[in-house]
């Protein structure tokens, strides 16, 4: 099993997301979009949370977009229709023009 390339955590009233990407600068995934998506949802509904930390899990890049080379060629239609219902694909679009290469 790999690692982990969204930690979440909860300390008392605060969450942190940590994107554990380092080697990708911190880029996003299809995998990592969805558990934010699932976390920052089931952590609306909790009223002991006062505040959500974004952090990278290198002290490089924050985050440097979405991984395009994440995206698979060929998606499982569900999967499809479950992004493009969650606007996920247009976001996600929007996200990968302007983020930036690392080599």
């Amino acid at each position: 099993m790999g690692k982990e390339e969204l930690i979440t955590e909860l300390k008392g009233k605060v969450g942190t997301i940590t994107f554990n990407r380092a080697e990708k600068g911190n880029s996003l995934t299809w995998g990592m979009l969805e558990k934010l998506k699932e976390t920052l949802e089931r952590w609306a509904n909790e009223d002991s949370i006062c505040a959500v930390v974004f952090t990278g899990a290198d002290e490089r890049a924050f985050c440097s977009g979405f991984d395009i080379l994440s995206i698979p060629t060929k998606m499982k239609p569900e999967l499809e229709a479950n992004m493009k219902r969650d606007k996920l694909l247009d976001s996600t679009a929007r996200l990968s023009a302007t983020a930036p290469t690392w080599g």
